[in-house]
């Protein structure tokens, strides 16, 4: 009798197992599975390698855009008159006689005797108000001539003046605008003047001119004759609010933001003279 075929079972599974087929099934198993192991990971090595069949797109955010900020504006100069006037049309002169601009003559730093004065593009600006202030003009006028100022305010109250010398010595001026923008006169003890309602008004360019001749001095507006004194010019006078250093210069003031637009003489007898 041939030797007997030993059976062992399995603890995990009751079917008998023929000891002398285990190891064949392994190297049987060994010798299919890891070929197909390798051929499996190839062809995933191909797929991960391979270019994409399609364009790739875009990845879009939905997100705001925002445009880069612009740059700060410069901060306003303080010492103008904000939201000023265009430049109007210059004064006209007289043919044959001399017409000198004292806007480029002035320096603020050394010539405002009191509030805040500033020239920007050859126009003078005062963006102050209160005590009266103003700023002489290194320029003493000939014995005639005629004072031009060209001017507008954003607010009335006080109005402006036009200070000269006086030839008996000291100053005298002009008053235009005040009492609300209906006043005007000459410095006297009384005041030689009157009223006109709505004489000036705001924003608005006025040109106002003072003829000082030997015996007569003029005020006017725009051309027009508010009043004539005839005088020695020792009946005109100065207040202490007007009162400049040096007095055989010109001044001009204000009480109230103001932008002199122009501010000009007309030598007609003789030659002024710059002080600086």
């Amino acid at each position: 009798m041939g030797e007997r075929t030993r059976y062992r079972y399995d603890d995990r599974d009751d079917r008998p197992r023929n000891r002398s087929e285990t190891p064949v099934a392994l190297i049987v198993s060994l010798a299919v599975g890891i070929p197909a192991a390798l051929a499996a990971l190839f062809v995933i090595v191909i797929l991960v390698n391979r270019e994409p069949d399609f364009e790739p797109q875009p990845v879009v955010h939905n997100e705001p855009i925002f445009a880069p900020k612009p740059p700060d504006a410069p901060p306003a100069n303080p010492m103008l008159v904000p939201n000023a006037l265009p430049q109007p049309a210059p004064p006209q002169g007289i043919p044959g006689k001399r017409m000198i601009d004292l806007v480029p003559l002035i320096d603020p730093g050394q010539d405002a005797v009191h509030g805040r004065w500033a020239i920007a593009d050859n126009v003078l600006h005062c963006n102050d108000g209160s005590f009266v202030p103003r700023i002489k003009i290194p320029y003493r006028p000939p014995e005639e001539y005629d004072f031009i100022v060209t001017f507008s305010q954003p607010g009335l109250r006080n109005g402006i003046s036009l200070v000269m010398p006086n030839p008996n010595g000291g100053s005298f001026f002009w008053a235009l605008g005040f009492d609300n923008g209906s006043a005007f006169c000459f410095h006297s003890n009384p005041d030689k003047g009157g009223k006109i309602p709505g004489l000036i008004a705001v924003n608005t360019a006025y040109t106002t001119t003072v003829k000082v001749r030997k015996n007569s001095v003029q005020g006017l507006v725009n051309g027009k004759l508010l009043m004539e004194l005839k005088t020695d010019y020792k009946d005109l006078s100065c207040d202490d609010w007007r009162k400049i250093p040096d007095t055989t210069n010109l001044a001009v003031a204000c009480d109230d933001p103001t932008v002199f637009h122009y501010v000009r003489v007309i030598e007609i007898t003789g030659r002024g003279k710059r002080t600086r």
